[in-house]
This record gives C-alpha cells, sequence and structure tokens, in this order.
C-alpha cells in the first residue's frame, strides 16, 4: 500500500513538475526576446538588409514568435536547444561544461553552511539565554548583515592579496573553492543556524521530548533522535529551496572570483543576447529546481513518518 502510495505521488509530482518546466521555458522565451534583435549585436548596424534578413532566416528569427517556441520546445525535448549566437557552438553543450563547476560549488557551500549552521542551532536551543546563545545569535545576525560581494572582496584582499593563502579566481584545486564557498555560505549559515535554533526550542518543549527524558533515554539520544530529526523538518525545507538558488543565483559570487560556473555563463548570455544558452540555462537551472522540491518532499517522511503521500 506504501508503495502504491509513493508511486501514485511520484507520478503525479512528476506531472506538475512537467507542467511548471513547461511554463517556465515559455516565460524566458518571451522574456529573452524583448531585449532585442540578436541581429543588432551580431552584424551590427552597418550590416547590409539583405545579410541581416539572411540571418533572421538562418537563426529562425523570422518565424511568428509562437512558431518559433513550439520549435524550440519541441528540440528541447530531444535536447537540443540551438547553437549559441555568441560561440557558435551547441549552447546545452556549454551549459553542460559549465555545470559541473556549479554543482561542486553549491555542494561545497551547502555541506560548510550545514556542519557549522546545525552545531551552533543545537549548542544555541540547549543553551537558551545563556552567553553560547548570544555569541552564537551574534555570529548569525552578521553572517545574514554582510552583503555577499562585499565579503568575497574582504576574502580576496585579505587572504588572497595581503596573505597570499588562497589563490583569487579561477578553478583547478581545492583552494579556488574556498573563499567562494565562504562567501556563498554565509548567508545560508546564518539563516540555517537560527532556524534550527528556533526549531529546536519548539520541539523541545512538546510531550514527547519530555516523556522519552521521563522515561530515562539518554540525554543526547533525546536531542539526536528525536528532538533533532523534527526539528530538521523546516531545515531541510530551507535547505532543500537554497541548493536550488545557489545552483542559478551565484552569479555576483562566480564574477568576483572568475569562478566559470552557470550564473556567470547565463548572464553573458543575456548581455549578448543570446538565446539559445539563455533557455538553456533556464531549462536547466529548472529541473534542478523542481527534483530539489521532490527530493525535500520524500525526505519529509524520513524526517518524519506521521507525513505521508497523498
Amino acid at each position: 500500500m506504501a508503495r502504491a502510495n509513493i508511486g501514485r505521488y511520484l507520478v503525479k509530482r512528476l506531472l506538475s513538475a512537467l507542467i511548471v518546466v513547461i511554463g517556465v521555458t515559455a516565460v524566458i522565451f518571451v522574456v529573452s526576446r524583448l531585449s532585442g534583435d540578436p541581429v543588432d549585436l551580431m552584424l551590427g548596424l552597418e550590416a547590409t538588409p539583405e545579410s541581416r534578413a539572411a540571418l533572421r532566416h538562418a537563426l529562425g528569427l523570422d518565424q511568428p514568435l509562437h512558431i518559433q517556441y513550439f520549435i524550440f520546445l519541441s528540440n528541447a525535448i530531444r535536447g537540443d536547444f540551438g547553437v549559441s549566437i555568441r560561440n557558435n557552438v551547441p549552447a546545452m553543450q556549454l551549459v553542460l561544461e559549465r555545470l559541473p563547476n556549479t554543482i561542486l560549488l553549491t555542494l561545497v557551500t551547502v555541506l560548510l553552511a550545514v556542519a557549522v549552521a546545525i552545531p551552533i542551532g543545537i549548542v544555541s536551543a540547549l543553551k537558551h539565554n545563556t552567553i553560547f546563545d548570544y555569541l552564537g545569535m551574534t555570529f548569525t545576525f552578521v553572517g545574514q548583515s554582510i552583503p555577499s560581494f562585499w565579503l568575497g572582496i574582504l576574502l580576496i584582499l585579505f587572504l588572497g592579496v595581503q596573505l597570499r593563502l588562497l589563490p583569487i579566481s579561477g578553478i583547478g584545486t581545492p583552494a579556488h573553492l574556498v573563499m567562494p564557498a565562504i562567501t556563498l555560505s554565509s548567508f545560508l549559515l546564518a539563516s540555517l543556524a537560527r532556524l534550527t535554533r528556533s526549531s529546536m526550542l519548539e520541539t523541545l518543549n512538546r510531550d514527547y521530548i519530555r516523556t522519552a527524558k521521563a522515561k530515562g533515554l539518554k540525554y543526547s539520544r533525546v536531542i539526536i533522535r528525536h528532538a533533532l530529526r523534527t526539528a530538521l523538518i523546516p531545515v531541510v525545507t530551507v535547505l532543500g529551496l537554497q541548493i536550488a538558488a545557489l545552483m542559478g543565483g551565484a552569479v555576483i559570487t562566480e564574477q568576483i572570483f572568475a569562478y566559470p560556473g552557470v550564473g556567470w555563463l547565463a548572464i553573458t548570455a543575456i548581455y549578448a543576447r543570446d538565446f539559445p544558452v539563455v533557455q538553456a540555462v533556464v531549462f536547466v537551472v529548472s529541473v534542478i529546481v523542481v527534483l530539489a522540491n521532490l527530493v525535500v518532499d520524500i525526505v519529509y517522511t524520513y524526517l518524519d513518518p506521521r507525513i505521508g503521500y497523498e
């Protein structure tokens, strides 16, 4: 019965995810074309009308907008998003070349944030209204207040330029990930720590926690197995959304550290009116966002068996 419920739930979510992805591609398809004609950028103002018309025909831009979209959608199903107008290579190839870099940076950022935020949140909740709580919340307040671009510049100046401990740009070694990961994780770390603290405080006051203590269970087991497991549900929700956001939203950090990721690729493609690349990036990021939300929903049932599939 449970397996049948899981199967129906997954089918339902996948169908809704397909609708969401199609809707997102339709919106970005229209919006990207509102920025202007890429032929102007490619040929310049001195081009003859004949050459402009020939290029527009070659790119399929002389077709009605809805025809262009249906052609794009049918090709996207096969993984074909066209050729980059700027680089003259398949658009999906450019995205797939940058995607591992962004995935790696995102994973390191999330691991760093979770490894620091969860302990801070737990200690702050267990030591409520003590010096440990005040120090932890002050740290998270600073983390949420510092703009990421400013923190990245400070890290470059001190760790990269003055102390020369870490490389300031590019990729290639684990050291190249340190400063970008710290920059990206600052806000996420602070948010997760504060959320863990508040969720733990609420959970520790519930009846089943008092019952577990009254039964004589080990304090560490009550905290980790019972309290923390329930308290992590809202944390997982925020974490799932933030992972998806980091995949496509780390534009500023990637620019500061000259990190060749998907976000930077999307911005350069928008400036160049490179429609195929923009569409490919948005499609890939949309799929990642949808899958992240699906994984979060599945993790819910592991953290709290009372949550079922409907």
